[in-house]
């Protein structure tokens, strides 16, 4: 783990250091009144540039990107990785060359998806985000070491038949990649699991825009915890 840490922090000063230029660059440019704007872009004159949104701006970082290790801390049996492996593919992980990946703005989803990941990662960060609440960073994940086995379709499916046989590792995962938590409505007693999902209708009744209520009330709750063993000690840190 340390030495994931020592690259992950190499790449995160990389990263930083091209941020810094480029936002100095801008800030110069406004306060000077020498900058344009091209559709969605801001430049300066030397012609550094960031993205403008309403909700989300940002910097595209080039060239950074570190291969790296991540150990099996979780040391699970064989049968119950894949099951976590089946609901991140369900939700967050994609496929890059027949390789899973996932592309997230999370810092504890690289941890808790490499965890299941385990082995030869190559990760890259892409652009650092600006939002009204702070700045986040986008870092993509790449396996080497595993190779992806289900499309993201069966792997929806399989979910289900895994939660309709009370099996509830794969609905955690699935979960930790695009669940919604609101811990308001957790304390005043209400308990719903949520899952935002392209095709909801697949995981159960509509809850907004493409999401679905999976399942509700504290039992649910409690076997998601249970179902978590090993894995949940990792949460908690």
């Amino acid at each position: 783990l340390f030495g994931f840490r020592e690259a992950m922090k190499r790449l995160l000063l990389e990263a930083w250091g091209q941020a810094k230029e480029k936002l100095v660059a801008l800030y110069k440019a406004v306060a000077e009144n020498v900058y344009r704007v091209e559709g969605k872009r801001l430049y300066a004159p030397d012609g550094t540039w960031m993205y403008l949104n309403k909700t989300v701006s940002g910097i595209t970082i080039r060239a950074v990107s570190v291969e790296t290790y991540f150990p099996d801390v979780l040391k699970l049996p064989r049968e119950k990785l894949n099951l976590f492996q089946l609901g991140w593919r369900a939700s967050d992980e994609g496929n890059n060359g027949n390789r899973p990946f996932i592309g997230t703005t999370q810092s504890w989803q690289v941890f808790a998806w490499s965890a299941v990941r385990y082995g030869r990662l190559h990760l890259h960060i892409a652009k650092i985000n600006i939002t009204r609440e702070g700045v986040s960073v986008t870092i993509n994940v790449r396996s080497k070491s595993w190779k992806q086995e289900w499309d993201k379709e069966r792997a929806t499916e399989l979910v289900v038949e895994h939660l309709k046989s009370d099996t509830w590792e794969p609905l955690l995962a699935m979960w930790l990649g695009d669940g919604e938590s609101r811990r308001g409505e957790v304390l005043k007693g209400s308990y719903k699991i949520v899952v935002a999902h392209k095709n909801p209708e697949k995981l159960g009744p509509r809850f907004g825009v493409r999401k679905a209520l999976v399942a509700s009330g504290r039992k649910t709750f409690e076997k998601l915890k249970s179902a978590a063993g090993t894995y949940g000690l990792l949460l908690d840190l």
